[in-house]
């Protein structure tokens, strides 16, 4: 089994673990080391700037005409804005 059918599976079978585990990761690598973030890219449907993705916790962070967001994913709940991490 892949690294990813483990990833999809505790995200969409067991939601609450997964927001603890990324919760946990976030406070543990994240806020004290700083984020692994991925190249910026286009954002694929509409003219909306650049997003990037943390490889550990899952945030993300657009930014369009140089203004920067934060976001996190909820399957149920949709997109939830961020401060500044």
């Amino acid at each position: 089994m892949r690294l990813n059918h483990i990833h999809n599976d505790l995200h969409s079978k067991h939601p609450k673990l997964w927001n603890a585990i990324v919760v946990t990761a976030r406070t543990l690598i994240c806020k004290p080391f700083g984020h692994r973030w991925t190249r910026f890219e286009a954002v694929k449907y509409g003219d909306f700037g650049y997003s990037r993705t943390c490889k550990i916790c899952r945030m993300s962070h657009g930014r369009d005409r140089d203004i920067d967001t934060y976001h996190e994913t909820h399957r149920q709940g949709g997109w939830n804005k961020i401060d500044k991490p």
